[in-house]
């Protein structure tokens, strides 16, 4: 049951990569032609609503990848200099706190998605806003998902979570 939830989670991650990459990709595409077709006097209304609803769910989804390989931004300086039971305590008070705002943030977006999805595109009159709000509790769900298996990988059995600097280091030994 094991490896068949690491390879579902592992598929799962995979494809949010996939689809925060073609929505990146997408939206830049998107706005290119928008703006050509602009210069040559010809503009598309709904480029803008497009490009924005790929790049809402870029970023949600990105967020989560950015997390799960911790490459969100903390201070170094602080973490790295001390001792491996207060860093502990410190990843377990911060993980806390993200699972908490986390939480109350899919509560609020699932709202917001409510309220939501009886709008619909000011260009695209049968496409309801709801798909863009969706993003947020989605990427959230995904990121709280992140939060638990790191909670349980640094604070609960105690793995070492190294920095960028570290990791440059362990690997130039290595070599």
């Amino acid at each position: 049951m094991k490896k068949f939830i690491t390879g579902f989670y592992n598929g799962l991650c995979k494809a949010e990569e996939a689809i925060a990459m073609f929505c990146l990709i997408s939206a830049t595409l998107i706005l290119c032609v928008g703006a050509v077709c602009r210069a040559v006097g010809n503009p598309l209304t709904s480029i803008s609503e497009i490009a924005l609803c790929m790049f809402a769910w870029c970023v949600f989804l990105g967020a989560d990848t950015a997390y799960r390989r911790n490459k969100l931004v903390y201070v170094e300086i602080i973490i790295d200099s001390v001792k491996p039971k207060v860093k502990r305590v410190l990843f377990c008070v911060c993980y806390i706190l993200i699972a908490a705002f986390l939480g109350l943030f899919i509560y609020e977006s699932i709202r917001l998605v409510g309220h939501s999805w009886v709008r619909s595109w000011s260009s695209l009159p049968g496409v309801s806003y709801g798909w863009i709000a969706l993003c947020m509790p989605v990427g959230c769900t995904l990121m709280l998902i992140t939060t638990a298996i790191q909670f349980y990988k640094y604070v609960i059995k105690g793995e070492p979570k190294m920095s960028d600097t570290e990791q440059y280091l362990e690997e130039a030994k290595n070599d």
